[in-house]
């Protein structure tokens, strides 16, 4: 990948959502006793979390 991508605000952001999903992924699936899927945490987190991430502001 390059350079110039990885210091977008965007690609930042993405990676600040994408860290917090797995987290979430791994919890859930630890209370669940089973694996529930990246689609399930994923959606799970749009819901209750994602108002916690900052949105990505133009320059």
């Amino acid at each position: 990948m390059e350079d110039w991508m990885q210091s977008t605000k965007l690609f930042q952001q993405w990676n600040q959502v994408r860290r917090a999903v797995e987290d979430h992924k791994w919890y859930e699936s630890e209370r669940a006793g089973h694996d529930i899927g990246w689609d399930r945490a994923y959606t799970e987190w749009l819901i209750h979390h994602s108002a916690e991430v900052d949105p990505v502001e133009e320059d």
